[in-house]
């Protein structure tokens, strides 16, 4: 049991260090659109490896005004980047396991410990 608390505490770790990231990808998302338009604030979004909030930049309908009102929203918010990041580290954590050839769905591992503690059934 002891292993599966240290190995729990790894995957928790990993998280959070990738969630400490959220208020400066979110300051650097408000700067960007403040200064190069929102284009550039998803594009500065797939760099770190995220899906942006979807939008088209050049529609001119009210419901395309309200989509990049919206998108640019997300992007500036803390808590958007908080849920991104946090399963993007999931997603790298887990592949790292299936590397090393010690991820086995049909066995207890600190990946479905972490999932059972901390993430809701669907």
């Amino acid at each position: 049991m002891g292993s599966n608390k240290i190995a729990l505490e790894n995957v928790e770790k990993a998280v959070q260090d990738d969630i400490k990231e959220a208020t400066k990808h979110a300051a650097n998302c408000f700067r960007i659109i403040n200064e190069s338009g929102l284009g550039e604030a998803i594009e500065y979004c797939k760099k770190q490896e995220i899906d942006p909030p979807q939008c088209s930049l050049t529609a001119s309908t009210k419901n395309a005004d309200n989509q990049r009102a919206k998108a640019s929203r997300m992007l500036c918010e803390v808590k958007w980047w908080s849920k991104r990041l946090k399963y993007q580290a999931l997603q790298r954590y887990e592949n790292n396991l299936r590397k090393k050839g010690e991820l086995n769905i049909f066995e207890d591992n600190d990946l479905s410990a972490y999932q059972k503690k901390h993430l809701r059934i669907r």
